[in-house]
């Protein structure tokens, strides 16, 4: 058939699939298939066309096309699809909807994009009224499908691959649906933005809702649809999508962007998580990012050629139910002496991660960021707060079917109660803090003096007369644990530093002080910050360890002391405070939180 012909023919199809809307209705139980007579819908009951028949579920989803044939009457069979440079396909959807794509083939693109409805009943597929709008299944297996159409004295069969290109896989566990975004200034939530998700029946994201608080309270929102191997946002920008659902870089679709570079080369490593990214045109501006993955998160390298600069990103990455998670940076905002990286999953499941480190040598400054997640019971991420002292950023996430509000103190946990060391001591010391269930762990952080007290800054009663509560009723040590556990009083946090060899350490990548006593046994005493009125601080980089004493420590009135310990620069000082504390001598507040490391006689 000459090129004319089958643009005619074509062109005929296309005016069936824009003027035919309504797709002709299943049978009744009238119109079960009998083998002994000829399909009453075949073009030629004499020789009728011998079909599958499948539910009308077996054929949801999406066919992209592999071959294509044509016959005409007393002509041999042409063939007029290429696979390497078209893309034609058909998507069956589930609520009877469909949508017939073209692609890029000369001929096939009179067509253009259609969508219509249909059903399917013995082995036919119909998307019009016409005795023409139907389409034969002639094989069919799980991934592969052959549909014959016939047209007076022309026929087309077309071989079709389910999902060819790419997979779309959803993300096992729990849909966020909605993220508030706000500054913590004191006890005050100043709204910056909120997001809302909604979800197609795979689990994909459907729309992306993002709501600014700042000004006329701006409304922007994001439409993803998912077609073979593309995903198609705000229904004109297309990712091409590559094995595995992965991002694919080639001359289909659009080529994502770094910060307005083009990206030229991904690679993925064995577990399919992205391991290099290659960018830019300009020699100057060219760029290569490198991935490595631990068991506890993601750490990427940016080498950048403008002014020789590199940058450093950790990231804190969740991975629900162990289902792994393609990482794709898509932009940057910032420029190159302000490089930030946003990152979110292109298949659009849910978002993965947020950054929990940002790091930035350049020989002018040194930017360090750390965040704080806040899990549920289920390990759900609840809430996400950065550490910071002034008016740290908190996200807030809520979960399909999850009602809870996320508070800025986690619930109460003491933990498990720990082994009592023998370090060759006066007393034994606990082999982990208070909230913890493991040396590595940091454990809760406590106000002083208030017994029953949840984890965190806190306000109450506290015994203003007593210069020892250590055994008391008012230590907390005793109210948690029971038994012989007590803070331990100056004297016995001077013995440990007097007694005790102390050396910087790690424990499962948490920063401490391992301190072993003069019989040679050990305990780790991990950095886990203070915590203020407004966040945790410090947290990884200093250790701030009550007592159960209060003294003047060189000053005119009683404070409850503490030690405390920097790892910053290989420093390690076990320091009286408040009178020397870090940024100089300041009024201690009762309510501040700091870790508690038990003793028992």
């Amino acid at each position: 058939m000459n090129h004319k012909m089958k643009t005619i023919h074509f062109f005929r199809l296309i005016l069936l699939f824009a003027t035919l809307p309504m797709w002709i209705a299943c049978g009744s139980d009238d119109n079960t298939v009998d083998p002994d007579k000829p399909n009453q819908d075949d073009p030629d009951p004499d020789n009728p066309i011998e079909v599958v028949d499948i539910s009308a579920e077996d054929l949801v989803g999406h066919w992209q096309c592999i071959t294509q044939k044509w016959i005409e009457a007393g002509e041999k069979t042409q063939s007029s699809y290429d696979i390497t440079k078209d893309e034609y396909y058909i998507q069956f959807n589930d609520d009877m909807t469909g949508v017939l794509d073209s692609g890029e083939d000369q001929l096939m693109e009179i067509m253009g994009k259609q969508t219509f409805t249909w059903s399917v009943s013995k082995g036919i597929i119909t998307f019009g009224k016409s005795e023409t709008d139907k389409w034969y299944i002639k094989e069919f297996s799980d991934n592969k499908m052959t549909l014959y159409w016939v047209d007076g004295e022309y026929n087309i069969t077309c071989e079709f691959k389910k999902d060819a290109g790419g997979s779309y896989k959803p993300i096992l566990g729990p849909q966020i649906v909605h993220i508030d975004n706000y500054y913590l200034r004191g006890t005050k939530k100043d709204m910056d933005t909120s997001h809302d998700f909604t979800y197609d029946s795979q689990g994909r994201i459907k729309e992306w809702k993002t709501t600014s608080y700042s000004g006329s309270g701006y409304v922007d929102i994001q439409t993803f649809s998912y077609v073979g191997n593309f995903v198609i946002i705000n229904e004109n920008t297309k990712y091409s999508i590559g094995e595995n659902g992965y991002l694919k870089i080639d001359n289909k679709g659009v080529v994502p962007q770094i910060n307005g570079e083009k990206i030229n080369k991904l690679t993925y490593n064995n577990d399919g998580y992205i391991a290099t990214i290659e960018y830019g045109d300009e020699a100057l501006r060219k760029g290569t990012i490198n991935f490595q993955y631990e068991e506890s998160g993601c750490s990427s390298t940016l080498k950048s050629f403008y002014n020789d600069e590199t940058f450093q990103y950790i990231y804190n990455v969740e991975f629900p139910n162990n289902t792994s998670v393609n990482l794709v940076p898509l932009y940057t905002s910032g420029g190159y002496l302000g490089y930030s990286l946003t990152c979110f999953d292109i298949v659009g499941k849910r978002l993965p991660f947020l950054p929990r480190e940002y790091t930035r040598k350049d020989h002018r400054n040194y930017t360090h960021k750390q965040f704080i997640f806040q899990k549920d019971k289920e390990g759900r991420i609840t809430q996400i707060k950065e550490v910071t002292d002034l008016s740290p950023q908190v996200w807030d996430i809520y979960y399909e079917g999850y009602t809870d509000n996320p508070t800025d103190n986690p619930t109460e946990d003491v933990g498990k109660i720990a082994d009592a060391i023998d370090l060759g001591l006066n007393v034994k010391w606990a082999s982990w803090n208070i909230g913890a269930s493991k040396p590595d762990d940091y454990g809760s952080l406590y106000a002083w003096g208030i017994p029953n007290v949840k984890p965190g800054y806190a306000e109450g009663d506290r015994p203003n007369n007593i210069k020892e509560i250590s055994g008391t009723e008012y230590d907390i040590a005793r109210s948690k644990w029971g038994g012989s556990w007590r803070l331990p009083t100056a004297a016995d946090q001077a013995e440990l530093v007097s007694k005790c060899k102390w050396e910087l350490a790690k424990l499962n990548n948490i920063v401490g002080l391992k301190v072993t006593g003069p019989n040679g046994n050990s305990i780790f005493l991990p950095a886990g910050g203070y915590q203020n009125k407004v966040s945790i601080i410090d947290r990884g980089d200093t250790g701030y360890y009550w007592s159960g004493t209060r003294d003047q420590l060189g000053s005119k009135k009683l404070y409850p002391s503490y030690r405390f310990f920097t790892t910053l620069e290989s420093q390690i000082n076990w320091i009286w405070s408040p009178g020397n504390a870090p940024g100089g001598t300041y009024d201690l507040n009762y309510r501040i939180a700091m870790s508690i490391r038990p003793v028992c006689d």
